[in-house]
């Protein structure tokens, strides 16, 4: 028998450095905020569903910064956060937890 919370959980994504579509390097840190919504499946379907949720949310992260140009990174970023929050729903962990928000929390830029 294995317990699981059923709370909202918040794991930190480690800062990396992404590239923008102008290929302009950023380098970002986020958190994201998700629960458990299929107790069973995040046991039985997933290995290390914590694991997963951070590796999806990195790459989404990624996946999403590197889509558009730097200057829509810095001018709006919840907008980031909004396709960041459609694109990482579900898939991760085969619906045993769902992301309600991935946030950036610093983005910075090179200096020359």
């Amino acid at each position: 028998m294995v317990r699981m919370d059923l709370r909202v959980v918040t794991i930190s994504v480690e800062k990396q450095e992404v590239m923008t579509r102008d290929n302009v390097p950023v380098t970002v840190d986020a958190v994201v905020y998700f629960r458990v919504v299929d107790p069973q499946a995040s046991v039985v379907k997933v290995e290390n569903f914590l694991k997963a949720t951070s590796l999806m949310s990195q790459t989404t992260l990624r996946s999403v910064l590197g889509q558009a140009p730097w200057m829509t990174c810095f001018r709006s970023a919840s907008r980031s956060t909004r396709n960041c929050r459609r694109s990482s729903t579900g898939k991760p962990n085969r619906g045993a937890s769902k992301s309600r928000r991935l946030r950036s929390r610093m983005l910075r830029c090179p200096t020359p």
